[in-house]
Formats: structure tokens, C-alpha cells, sequence
């Protein structure tokens, strides 16, 4: 034993050889049962590593039953006496809960020894904790159960009833709450699992709740308990009042499975049915007394729930007067805890207490309610006309006070509604200005029912227009945002009932006004902005008076300053959307050229999170750039742009240089020119391609288009000496993969092709030199030796006389030959060869005759692999088919090379390669008839065929078929 003590002790301290102790010492305690017991006696005797052990010996039983050995009678009984002790606490009983629901799950008897444990200890007071303990064990053998027998689950029901006598009779909630707890919340938590998933089980129980008299007079005893002695003590106790919580829920499970009955005709024999008018009215009376926010929150869910039941709507009718104004306008004002999250987290206040949806909502005092009066609305006759009337004359009345004048005049009725709140605490414990929210809330939670009240739509526009000069000189944040709430609320509702002068005027004070302090009133403008905006029916009022732009401008102001990240978010969701004018997007450009630059500088001072403002003013750059396309738009964000340029030069290294590359791509493609700015980051690239292992990535695009576009700058050999040492780098590099270098050689190709006699001679050597070496090499992958080939394609079709020069004449003719071997990739390589091959034999006929027969071979290969991309891309944009899969069959391989082509920007890509061939034949034909009677002499039978074949047909034709044939099968089916 002393052994085994001393694996404890390993296992749990923080020696490096704690795990393999801890795996000795279960094999000990599997090998010795006596050892497992006699640890069990040391949490018995409340050992100090009693947790520990306890740990150990569930991780024992878990052990045995995955290895499948027999768990034998000294290991059971040593967890009963563990679990049935008084003196264990109950940490150490739940660490081996798992174990014991083991071995329930190979032994039915075992769990009818806890049984008789159980209601053992029920009849002693002292034991009724322990009692519970067990029967929450117990309760987990039915929630997992397969299904529930009613004679072998007859103990559950039989333990309610009784455990509820002797709480009813015995036991007192103040003095003996801990038992009510214990019992309460294995009792709720079976209800809520078999309510919420498993119906069936639900069910089984359903009679025996229902009609047991002891439940129901259990419950309506522990929520109607009020102490006698230290009464404001008691009603502050959390856990009564927990108790109470948990009883509440309870009812909540069961009235609302009795309430989706189909057969309620069958339940008005029940005690707890009996029950429920009294319940109703007694959870609404309880509302008066002092009670925990917590069980305010459950009675109002209770009764959201039963309001649109028809066996309470007269309670409602009779009481929802009373609680409107007694109970639910105080619920609505805003506690501390929520202005706190105003004052601190404002976009989480707009969020989460200012949504009254079922969105994003919080369980709270403040929401329930909210839920509450919907129903009211929904269901109870009346209740509309009295929220609504009487928001309307509390708005009115609360402005008068705020303003200490008549602003509003107050009709007889009017006052005698105004007698009638002030009665009650809306009066009693609350300000006007606090009064005027509740109003505004009532007023934005009635707009969806306000279509057909004519009546409700005039007094709700004459109050929005002539209180919002004084809401608008208020100083109370929450008010104005609630105000500008219900504007954007009820826009669809008033448009043509309040002026659009109004609308103008209340936009053109968003502009105008200086704000940016109270960020939660901003988000809410963003949010009626965005209401009235998409309502405007076009051309609507914001459009002729240009105001959107004059909005944007003002929040886009803010980008260089603000540290919220909501309100880059609003200007991308905008930008993504509408359209500005050409200062407008200059301005908003700018500014987030200005906020990079900012954010760049805060992470050298070694600042966080600042990431995420780059990111995002680059998407928002990005946006723009793709969302227009006329020539002075792209060139003032171009203009703005060069500030970050700027930086990019001076400084090592720049956090968004990613984002910067794809964006001088983009924009270079839409503008078809290369600025000097942009030319001027070229010699930054070596560095950025040595931080990717020489692998381009968005630097190959970009490459391209300053080529293309930028040709006049490579002219100079400096510019262009840098532009070949990049690709040059990337192809002879250790460092990166094959299809990484063959864009390499793609610069490369594109360079020649696009300089032709500007290229410097050196650097024309060099290229060869390296290239040559290349092909050479025995390790040298096909695909990259196709892809150089084609730079002494390229070379020879656009410099040919610069070629000879560097090479001689003896040199090139070797170079040729090798050229010759066709051992090109399909695709462009091919293509290129195909293309060069086709001039060389206009000018010397008789390589036809040595090599005509591998030409049409590699013609008929060629137009194979093209019907088949075409044939896959028409599929697979044609069909939803499973057989059908859009570059499916495709490598990973190939479709890198794909993308490689598609950001090529040779014109040689373009060039039809068969009516290249096909027309050099034919002129060859013309010249020199001879040499095409022995080439197609020299030909075999199927060769010949394949080469007729070509000669004919053109890819319009070839397409054609194999697309109506397609179309033609899903039409069969």
C-alpha cells in the first residue's frame, strides 16, 4: 500500500514522471481491488487528497470498462459506500458519478441498492440532502435511458411524492432552502431535457405531475413563501430566492406542455390545470411585492408564454391595464449596468438593448419586457389603443416639463390619462426625461402594428416634427438616440405623411453636427441612415439634394481619428453599395491613406491591434477601385494613394504591402498605364520576394502589369536590369517549388517579348547563360524545362538577330535542334512552340520533312487537351449535375499553371496557334508544293488523317457538337 501511496502522491504533484505515475498506479488498482477499496476509505475518512483520489478511481472503472475487463463486486461496493457516506462531501461524490452510471449500465441490481439508500435516508431530516444526492444520481439513469418502462421507473414517481409530503410538512424553505434547492434542480433540470428533447420521456411522466396533488401544493407553497421574521433579509437571500427561480421554471415546463395539448378537455382534472388562473393572477399580483430581478425575468416569461392562451384572456383583459402602467413602464427604463454599457461598450448597447428583436437579445429585465407588451399587443383587445395613446400623451406631457412651457397642448382626456400614471411609480420614482424614453420606446415597439391606425400615424408625425428642435438641443444621449431611432422606424410608415423638408433637415443636422463623442447616437444614426436610405425611392430627395455624399463625408472625416472600428465598417458596407461623387471618393480615400500610414506608424511604437484598421481601410480601397471605372475617379484615388507609396520606400518593412500589391495591380489594369510612383516601388520587391522563399505570389500580377503596361520604364537598364534578377532569382533558387519558377520564366518571356531591341544585350546573354545551365541540369523537372524552352521561343520569334549575335550562328542551330525535340506542356507552351515552329518553316521548308511527323502530333495532342478544357468548362458552368464538376479533374498542378496563363499578359496567349500552322502550310503549299507532297508523303495513314483533319476543321466547329450533344442529354432526362 505504502507503494501505491507513494504513486499518489507523484501522480498529483508536479514531478516530470507524474503521468507515468499515474498510470502505475491505475494498473495497481486494477490488478488489486484491495487497493482501490482501501483508498476509497481514505476519502471516506476525508483524507486531504481525497479530489485526487477520487479522480483516480473513476479514471480506474473508465479504464476497465474500455479494456472490457469485469468490474467485481469490491469495486462496487467500495463506490456505494463512497457515495452513500454523510461525511463525503459532494466534490468528491460527483467526481466518481461517471464511474457508478458505468457500472448502472452492466448491472441493473447495483442501482437498486441506492434505491433503497435513498428513501432509507428520507426518514431522517438530517439524511434528506443525501437522499436527494442520490436520487440526482439515479435521475441521470432515466435522462439517458433508451426509453422509460413505467414498473421500472415506478421508484421516481414514488420519491416525488413522497420527498414533496415531507417538505410540505416537515421542512421550512428558510431554514431548510438548501434541501429545497438540491431537490428543485434535478426536478427542473429532467423537466427542461425531456421538455426541450425528449418528448416521449416526457410524457411517461406527464399524468403523475399533472395530478399530484403534493407537487402542485409544494410549488404554489414555495413561491407564495414570505418570511415573517426579517423579512427585507429573507426577500435578499439569493438562494431562496433561487428556489424560488427554479420553482417558477418548473411551471413554465409544465404549463406550457399542458397548453400545446390537443386534448385539454383531458387535463381540467388536474390539480396544477385547476391552478392555473389562480397561478396567472397570483404571478401578476407578485409582481408588487420585492423580488430579485431574476424572478421578475421568469414571471415575465411565464407569462409571455400564456398570453395567447385562451383560458387566461380574461385575466389579461381585466389586468393589462394595471400591468402596463404599475409594472411594465418602470421595467423599461434603463438600469446602471445597461447605461454603463452606453457610456462604455456603445456599440453593444445599440446591439443588444436597442434591437427589440429577438436578434442579438439579451435575457434581461428590460427585453422580457419588451416580450411582454408584443403579446399584450398581439393578443389582448385593447392593449394596442392604451399603449399607443397613452405613449403618446407621456411624450407630449414630458417635453412640456423638460421645456417648462406648452409646447404641446394637453387635451381633457389627455389629462385625465396623465391623472391616471401618476399614481404610479412611472410618476413616483422617475424624472421626465426618463418618462419621455419610456414613451419613445412604446412609440418604436408599436410601428409594426401602425399601418391601418390612421389616427395613431397622425398624432406619432406631428409630435416626431415638432419635438425635434427640442430633442435635437437636448443633452440626454439616450433620448436622442432613441428619437433617432423611432425617425428611421416609422420612415416607410410617415414618408408621405411628414414632409421630406423634415427628412432633409434631420440629415443635414447629422452632417452638421459635431457628435463624435457620443459614439452610440452615431451608430444609431448609421442605422436610420441606412433605413431611409434604402426607403428613398429613387430619385428621392437624398438623391436631387446630393446628401449622401455630404453623410459620407462627414463619417469619412473621421477615418484618420476614430479608434472604432464600426465606423470603417459602415463606410465599406456604404462604399460596397452606392455610388459618390469623384470629391467624395477622393476625400474618403485619402483619409484612409492617412489612417494606414497612422496605424503603420503605431505598430513601430510597438502598438496592438492596430492590424485590423489596415486591413480593413485596404478592403475599402480595394472596393473602390472595383467599383468604379471612370479614368478621373481611379486617378484621384491613385493621387492619395502616394503617401503610402511614400512609406512603403522609406521604411524596412510595412505591415500592409500584401494588401498594397494587389491593390497597384487592380489599379493599374482598370487605369492601362503605370505611374512613376508605382515604377518607384520596384526595387522594394527583392526583399519581399526573399521574406516568400523566391515564390512570387501576388508579385507575379503585378510583374506582369508593370511590364505591359509600363513598358516606357523598362527602357532604362537599371529598371530593367532589376526586373530580370527578380525572375532570374526566382528560377536558379533552391528555395521555392517548380511551379513558383515557372512564373519566373514567364517574366522572363514577357520581358523579351515586350522590350524586343531595347533589351540590353548583357542581360540577354545572362538570361540565356542561366537558362541554358537549367535545361542542362539532370534534376531539372520537365514542366520547368518546357517553360524555359520558351524563352529561347520567345527570343528567337522577337530578336532573332540579337540572338544569333549573342549565340553565333554554329551555337543557335544546336539550340534550335533542341527546340525541335517537342517536349513542350500542353497549354501555352505548346502553343508558343507551335507558333515559332510555323515561322521557322516559311523560311526554311525542309524542317517540315524532317519533323512533320511529331508537329502534327503535337497539333492533334494540342487540340485534344483544348476540347477537353472547353468541354469540362461548358459542363461545369451548364450543369448541376454530381457528374459534373467544374476543373474536377483537373491536378492541383494544373490549374496553378491555368492561373499563371490567366495573369500572363503575352500577347502570344491570344494568337491562334492551328490557323497559324494551318496558314503556313498553306503558303508553303503556294511556294513550295514539293516539300508538302513529300511531308504529307512521309506521313503514316492515321497521321495524315489527324493532319486533314486540322486542315479543316476549325474550334468554332469542334465545339459545337460536343456542347448540343451535352444539352441534348439533359434534355432526355
Amino acid at each position: 500500500m505504502n507503494e501505491v501511496q507513494q504513486l499518489l502522491l507523484t501522480s498529483f504533484s508536479c514531478s516530470p514522471h507524474r503521468q507515468q505515475a499515474e498510470q502505475q498506479l491505475i494498473q495497481h488498482l486494477i490488478t488489486n481491488p484491495q487497493y482501490f477499496q482501501q483508498l476509497g476509505l481514505l476519502i471516506i475518512v476525508q483524507d486531504q487528497n481525497s479530489l485526487q483520489i477520487a479522480t483516480v478511481l473513476n479514471a480506474t472503472i473508465k479504464l476497465m470498462k474500455q479494456n472490457q475487463q469485469i468490474i467485481t463486486q469490491l469495486y462496487k461496493q467500495t463506490l456505494f459506500e463512497i457515495f452513500t457516506n454523510l461525511n463525503v462531501p459532494y466534490n468528491c461524490k460527483y467526481l466518481i458519478k461517471s464511474a457508478i452510471t458505468i457500472i448502472f449500465e452492466e448491472d441493473t441490481q447495483y442501482s437498486h441498492h441506492f434505491q433503497e439508500c435513498m428513501f432509507l435516508y428520507l426518514k431522517d431530516q438530517r439524511s434528506i440532502v443525501l437522499s436527494i444526492q442520490i436520487f440526482r444520481l439515479l435521475t441521470d439513469t432515466i435522462i439517458y435511458a433508451d426509453s422509460v418502462d413505467q414498473n421500472k421507473y415506478s421508484w421516481y414517481i414514488d420519491y416525488i411524492e413522497k420527498v414533496s409530503k415531507i417538505m410540505i410538512q416537515s421542512l421550512n424553505l428558510e431554514n431548510d432552502y438548501l434541501i429545497y434547492f438540491n431537490f428543485l434542480e434535478c426536478f427542473e433540470g429532467m423537466l427542461f431535457r425531456f421538455f426541450r428533447y425528449d418528448q416521449q420521456k416526457y410524457l411517461f411522466f406527464q399524468n403523475f405531475i399533472l395530478q399530484n396533488q403534493e407537487l402542485s401544493q409544494l410549488f404554489i407553497n414555495i413561491f407564495s413563501f414570505q418570511s415573517q421574521n426579517h423579512f427585507i433579509q429573507c426577500q435578499s437571500n439569493s438562494t431562496i430566492q433561487n428556489v424560488k427561480i427554479l420553482t417558477l421554471k418548473c411551471y413554465k415546463h409544465i404549463i406550457l406542455r399542458m397548453l400545446s395539448s390537443r386534448n385539454k378537455q383531458q387535463l381540467q382534472i388536474f390539480p396544477i390545470y385547476q391552478q392555473l388562473n389562480q397561478l396567472i393572477l397570483f404571478l401578476i399580483q407578485s409582481l408588487q411585492i420585492t423580488i430579485s430581478e431574476e424572478v421578475t425575468i421568469t414571471i415575465l416569461d411565464i407569462l409571455s408564454a400564456t398570453i395567447n392562451q385562451i383560458e387566461f384572456y380574461n385575466i389579461y383583459q381585466n389586468y393589462y391595464q394595471q400591468l402596463i402602467v404599475t409594472h411594465l413602464y418602470s421595467y423599461l427604463v434603463y438600469s446602471s449596468k445597461q447605461l454603463s454599457l452606453l457610456q462604455n461598450e456603445p456599440f453593444d448597447f445599440i446591439q443588444q438593448e436597442l434591437s427589440f428583436d429577438n436578434q442579438n437579445k439579451l435575457q434581461s429585465l428590460h427585453n422580457q419586457t419588451l416580450d411582454l407588451i408584443r403579446a399584450l399587443i398581439t393578443h389582448i383587445d385593447g392593449a394596442y389603443s392604451f399603449l399607443s395613446s397613452s405613449a403618446i400623451v407621456l411624450f407630449k406631457y414630458s417635453i412640456n416639463e423638460i421645456l417648462s412651457n406648452q409646447l404641446f397642448i394637453i387635451t381633457e382626456q389627455e389629462f385625465n390619462h396623465i391623472k391616471l400614471l401618476q399614481n404610479n411609480s412611472i410618476f413616483y420614482n422617475y424624472d421626465s426625461k426618463q418618462r419621455l424614453q419610456i414613451s419613445l420606446i412604446i412609440l418604436i415597439i408599436i410601428q409594426p402594428n401602425i399601418n391601418t391606425r390612421y389616427d395613431i400615424q397622425e398624432y406619432l408625425a406631428i409630435i416626431i416634427q415638432n419635438s425635434y428642435q427640442v430633442v435635437l438641443q437636448c443633452q440626454d444621449e439616450l433620448i436622442q438616440i432613441l428619437y433617432t431611432k423611432l425617425i428611421g422606424e416609422s420612415y416607410s410608415i410617415l414618408k408621405s405623411t411628414i414632409s421630406q423638408l423634415f427628412y432633409k433637415q434631420f440629415l443635414e443636422n447629422i452632417v452638421k453636427l459635431e457628435q463624435f463623442n457620443k459614439m452610440a447616437l452615431i451608430y444609431q444614426q448609421i442605422n436610420t441612415i441606412n433605413i431611409i436610405i434604402s426607403l428613398d425611392e429613387l430619385p428621392g430627395f437624398i438623391e436631387k439634394h446630393k446628401l449622401f455624399d455630404e453623410i459620407i463625408q462627414k463619417f469619412s472625416s473621421q477615418i484618420s481619428s476614430t479608434c472604432d472600428i464600426r465606423i470603417l465598417q459602415m463606410i465599406e458596407e456604404w462604399v460596397s453599395i452606392y455610388q459618390f461623387q469623384q470629391n467624395t471618393i477622393q476625400l474618403i480615400t485619402q483619409n484612409l491613406a492617412q489612417r494606414i500610414h497612422q496605424e503603420q506608424t503605431n505598430i513601430y511604437k510597438n502598438q496592438i491591434n492596430r492590424e485590423i484598421f489596415i486591413e480593413l481601410s485596404w478592403n475599402i480601397l480595394h472596393q473602390i477601385v472595383n467599383q468604379y471605372h471612370h479614368f478621373d475617379y481611379l486617378l484621384c484615388v491613385e493621387n492619395q494613394i502616394v503617401l503610402l507609396y511614400k512609406q512603403v520606400k522609406e521604411e524596412e518593412s510595412v505591415q500592409y504591402i500584401e494588401k498594397m500589391i494587389l491593390f497597384v495591380s487592380l489599379i493599374i489594369q482598370k487605369l492601362k498605364r503605370v505611374t512613376m510612383d508605382q515604377i518607384s516601388l520596384l526595387p522594394k520587391f527583392e526583399r519581399i520576394l526573399q521574406s516568400q522563399n523566391y515564390s512570387f505570389q501576388s508579385l507575379f500580377e503585378l510583374l506582369n502589369n508593370y511590364m505591359y503596361y509600363g513598358r516606357e520604364y523598362f527602357i532604362n537598364e537599371t529598371t530593367q536590369s532589376i526586373y530580370f534578377h527578380l525572375a532570374l532569382s526566382n528560377i536558379v533558387s533552391d528555395l521555392n517549388s517548380t511551379l513558383d519558377k515557372c512564373e519566373g520564366a514567364l517574366l522572363i518571356q514577357l520581358g523579351i517579348q515586350c522590350l524586343r531591341n531595347d533589351l540590353n544585350e548583357n542581360i540577354l546573354r545572362q538570361i540565356f547563360d542561366h537558362s541554358y545551365k537549367i535545361i542542362k541540369q539532370s534534376n531539372t523537372d520537365e514542366l520547368l524545362i518546357s517553360r524555359i524552352k520558351c524563352i529561347f521561343l520567345s527570343a528567337l520569334l522577337t530578336i532573332k538577330s540579337l540572338c544569333e549575335k549573342i549565340i553565333g550562328n554554329n551555337q543557335i542551330q544546336g539550340i534550335q535542334q533542341e527546340l525541335y525535340e517537342m517536349n513542350y506542356s500542353a497549354g501555352y507552351d505548346a502553343k508558343l512552340f507551335i507558333i515559332y515552329y510555323s515561322n521557322t518553316i516559311l523560311q526554311n521548308p525542309e524542317i517540315l520533312l524532317t519533323t512533320g511527323c511529331n508537329i502534327v502530333s503535337m497539333l492533334s495532342y494540342q487540340l485534344e487537351q483544348q476540347k477537353e478544357e472547353k468541354f469540362e468548362k461548358f459542363d461545369g458552368c451548364s450543369s448541376g449535375s454530381e457528374d459534373d464538376h467544374c476543373y474536377e479533374n483537373f491536378t492541383e498542378e494544373k490549374r496553378t499553371l491555368d492561373e499563371q496563363i490567366t495573369k500572363f499578359k503575352s500577347g502570344y496567349v491570344s494568337v491562334d496557334e492551328f490557323e497559324t500552322f494551318k496558314q503556313a502550310i498553306y503558303q508553303l503549299k503556294a511556294h513550295h508544293p514539293n516539300i508538302i507532297t513529300q511531308f504529307k508523303q512521309g506521313l503514316h495513314f492515321f497521321t495524315s488523317q489527324k493532319l486533314q483533319q486540322m486542315l479543316s476543321v476549325t474550334r468554332a466547329q469542334f465545339e459545337q457538337p460536343r456542347q448540343m450533344i451535352k444539352i441534348a442529354k439533359r434534355k432526355n432526362h
